[in-house]
């Protein structure tokens, strides 16, 4: 067995190869979070998002893939996230407390974004975890 058969890597660029049970376990975990877990894409699109997401706004994870901020928060919540994205999209990891509005309440959240990139240190995307500390 070689070194690379032994630490599950495959040998191109170092990299591990998923597994089907290391998929099915990152499912689970973001399943399982129950802070909000997404990822956009450089147009700022959502194109995952995890349960505790949809969870907050009462609707289906389907209903949020595809959107932008300014369709989930509205103008001035989109307003509000812009520039973290922007730096994030730029090459920046970002910590902020944004404050926006769900649905007819004001929600406080704690959150982290970092860049998505590609196999060519490109970047992509925006990951993120938003927690809500509403009344922390």
């Amino acid at each position: 067995m070689t070194q690379d058969q032994r630490s599950g890597k495959n040998g191109v660029n170092g990299k591990a190869v998923p597994s089907p049970a290391s998929e099915e376990l990152l499912k689970v975990l973001l399943e399982s979070a129950k802070d909000s877990i997404f990822i956009k894409d450089a147009e700022r699109r959502y194109t995952m998002a995890n349960r505790a997401m949809a969870k907050l706004w009462s609707i289906e994870v389907s209903d949020i893939v595809g959107k932008t901020d300014a369709e989930l928060f509205g103008p001035e919540g989109e307003k509000t996230i812009a520039p973290a994205d922007r730096a994030v999209l730029a090459g920046k990891t970002v910590h902020v407390t944004d404050a926006l509005n769900v649905g007819n309440l004001t929600r406080i959240f704690d959150v982290a974004k970092t860049p998505v990139q590609n196999e060519n240190g490109e970047v992509t995307g925006i990951m993120g975890i938003a927690r809500d500390v509403t009344g922390h």
